[in-house]
């Protein structure tokens, strides 16, 4: 297996400074699982974490949680929880733009359907409420590093939403995932049957996957290492035992083959990626991508972050 270099630009982590992987255990009741060196821990969920392909059902904004209960936002501390109601029916929450929360959501008493409703946006106090689509979407609004601004999908148009209110077309087309490397300098976007990597600056196409199968789509998310010149992404291999494989995408178009297994996560130096395989047995994988020895975690769970100290 090749080797990859850990990213010059991060520290390497000693193994007393990383806490450890958060996991969610989707066999149960999806709670929140932290795996470390010396013990595992359940954390204490938030209502009940619905899985989203990858991502969960809640934002982080000055020291609360948001999520949804009863089809409404929630805001949550250690203390209290707030009700955010609105004149519609929150279904997601994917994060903020500035001060703005984006949510997905239908008119009230309206049918979701299988889609993820209309793209919103909500202040954090509950003012404020703003429709962004016209249409309801199969699609999560990628949100940049900084937080100014989010690529959404429209129809088969996409297009930016910043956190000054206004929008503008965007050249990329329709897509059904997508994220920014760590420095947002660049954008992967997975579509039917291909991961395109832009560069943001240009908005010009710099490499392309065109093996990457869908089926199941909703486990496919493109993952960056943090080195920021590498993207992990998940296809669908029919007629195995494991169906879904992760390989690695590298900007000059080199592809590597990780491991069989989905929802990649890398570690904070770059040296891990923790994968999911849903098989007879499921369980949850670390691949070391300098030796390329694999090893299975004793907790089962879709990976979620790498958490450090002070993280």
């Amino acid at each position: 297996m090749p080797t990859i270099t850990p990213t010059p630009r991060l520290p390497l982590i000693e193994r007393e400074q990383v806490v450890g992987l958060v996991l969610t255990d989707v066999r149960t009741d999806y709670s929140w699982r932290l795996l470390t060196a010396t013990e595992n821990k359940t954390l204490n969920a938030v209502g009940t974490a619905r899985l989203l392909g990858g991502m969960f059902n809640y934002a982080l904004h000055d020291g609360a949680i948001y999520t949804i209960r009863n089809k409404n936002v929630a805001a949550i501390t250690d203390e209290t929880t707030t009700s955010i109601p609105t004149a519609q029916d929150e279904l997601f929450v994917y994060g903020f733009v500035g001060d703005w929360l984006l949510v997905g959501f239908v008119p009230q008493g309206e049918t979701p359907s299988q889609t993820m409703g209309e793209l919103g946006a909500i202040r954090a106090d509950g003012t404020d409420f703003t429709p962004i689509t016209e249409q309801r979407a199969y699609t999560i609004p990628i949100i940049a590093p900084d937080h100014s601004y989010a690529v959404y999908v429209n129809g088969s148009n996409a297009g930016a939403w910043y956190a000054d209110g206004t929008s503008e077309p965007l050249p990329y087309g329709d897509f059904r995932s997508g994220a920014f490397s760590p420095n947002g300098n660049h954008l992967a976007l997975l579509r039917d049957g291909r991961l395109d990597v832009y560069e943001v600056a240009t908005q010009q196409l710099v490499v392309s996957d065109g093996n990457v199968m869908m089926g199941g789509d909703g486990f496919m998310f493109p993952a960056w290492h943090p080195n920021g010149r590498q993207v992990a992404v998940t296809t669908y291999v029919a007629g195995r035992e494991r169906p879904f494989a992760t390989r690695l995408l590298t900007l000059d178009g080199t592809v590597i083959d990780i491991e069989d297994g989905s929802f990649p996560v890398f570690s904070p130096d770059g040296m891990l990626v923790a994968l999911y395989q849903n098989i007879n047995r499921p369980k949850t994988i670390l691949v070391n991508l300098i030796s390329g020895q694999c090893f299975a975690a004793p907790l089962v769970g879709v990976p979620f972050a790498w958490v450090g100290n002070g993280e």
